[in-house]
């Protein structure tokens, strides 16, 4: 996600919202703020052909802004796209991996 902030400061209320949604979910994911480097800004903005922030990209691909992303979460669509890797571990699972 390229937001602006961090996680733990977000620096917009649309970072804040997005981040708020997100949050139950305890998926794993990475974040950049972009108000670090408006070289990066300005391109991602011309490679998304998105002009607001936060952008939010699964496996590579751009999903959407934060209103897309949370009609996804709220019509229950958003789970699906999340590669199985950035979402946490259901305890059956945590406890095969320590089997193995």
């Amino acid at each position: 996600m390229f937001i602006k902030g961090t996680p733990e400061q977000p620096k917009c209320k649309f970072t804040r919202k997005l981040l708020e949604t997100l949050g139950p979910f305890q998926y794993r994911f990475r974040t950049f703020d972009i108000l670090k480097d408006e070289r990066i800004r300005q391109w991602l903005k011309f490679y998304s052909q998105w002009p607001t922030f936060p952008q939010v990209f699964l496996a590579g691909k751009f999903v959407g802004g934060v209103d897309i992303t949370i009609d996804l979460v709220e019509a229950g669509e958003f789970d699906a796209m999340v590669p199985q890797n950035a979402k946490k571990p259901q305890p059956e699972e945590e406890f095969k991996e320590l089997l193995e």
